[in-house]
C-alpha cells in the first residue's frame, strides 16, 4: 500500500536509532561500590540520537533501607539479575536506584 511505501524509510531509520541507542546505553552502564556509597553511571542518546546525556546518582550505604535482588524467568535464562535500592524517602512507584544486568 501507499502507506508502506510512504512510512518504509522512516521505520528503516528509527529502528537503526533505536538499536544503536539501546546499545551506548547498556554499554555505558556502570556501577561502583565504595567503603561509603553506592554509584551507578549511566549515559543515553535524547532528542532522536542526536545529542549523549549522561547521569550518575550515588547513594551512601548509611541511607539504604531496603536492598532487594530479583530475577524474572528471561533474566533466568540469561542468568541475570535485577538489584533494588530503597531509602526512606523513595515512594512506593519507583527505586532510588535500580542495577539490571547484574551478573554473579
Amino acid at each position: 500500500s501507499l502507506a508502506t511505501i510512504i512510512l518504509l524509510p522512516f521505520w528503516v531509520l528509527f529502528s537503526c536509532c533505536l538499536y544503536k541507542g539501546i546499545k551506548a546505553h547498556v554499554v555505558s552502564r556502570k556501577a561502583a561500590l565504595t567503603d561509603s556509597q553506592l554509584m551507578m553511571h549511566a549515559g543515553f542518546y535524547s532528542c532522536g540520537c542526536l545529542c549523549w546525556n549522561e547521569r550518575t546518582k550515588s547513594v551512601p550505604l548509611q541511607k539504604i533501607t531496603d536492598l532487594a535482588i530479583k530475577e524474572d524467568c528471561v533474566q533466568r535464562i540469561f542468568h541475570v539479575k535485577e538489584v533494588t535500592v530503597d531509602t526512606a524517602s523513595v515512594t512506593q512507584e519507583a527505586n532510588e536506584l535500580r542495577l539490571i544486568g547484574v551478573i554473579e
